[in-house]
């Protein structure tokens, strides 16, 4: 008896974590066909300030189909339309405003903060991105593989 109702407690809880796995299922086929995938770097002042990733369909997206967020170098951020087909998402650079004590006595960096390093939501790599969409409704996501990377574009610099 134990033994059964230890098995059935295990099924149950493997039907539940193969369910939430299954639920994030990275598509391959895009709904509509995508004519281009890139990004670019815009740089000012000598640091990188914000990454635009580009979306460009080969038609209007259909009335059912919404794109929600891109999942793109460990962060997210959602899409703005642009002329008709082309969907652009800005990723900005996160400047840290904090001083840090940097001392050769480890007692006097007492007050240092830790970043804090969130776990990416999918593992890509560098030249891979997810796309969030829904469609009727519903939510997919979709695997973008070989994004290529544009030339970056440099800001005159303030300073003088």
């Amino acid at each position: 008896m134990k033994v059964g109702f230890k098995k059935y407690v295990f099924l149950l809880i493997f039907a539940g974590f193969s369910h939430v796995v299954l639920s994030q299922k990275l598509g391959t086929v895009f709904p509509q066909q995508i004519a281009e995938v890139y990004y670019q770097r815009c740089k000012g002042d000598s640091v990188v300030i914000e990454t635009r990733f580009n979306i460009r369909f080969k038609k209007p997206l259909s009335a059912n189909i919404q794109l929600q967020k891109i999942y793109f170098h460990y962060q997210e951020a959602g899409f703005e339309l642009k002329p008709n087909t082309i969907y652009v998402a800005y990723f900005y650079s996160k400047s840290s405003k904090q001083d840090y004590i940097m001392d050769s006595d480890s007692t006097k960096e007492y007050g240092n903060k830790p970043p804090l390093i969130a776990k990416p939501k999918f593992d890509l790599k560098a030249n891979e991105a997810v796309v969030k969409y829904l469609k009727n409704g519903k939510t997919y996501y979709y695997k973008i593989t070989n994004v290529k990377e544009l030339p970056m574009i440099v800001y005159p610099t303030m300073n003088k």
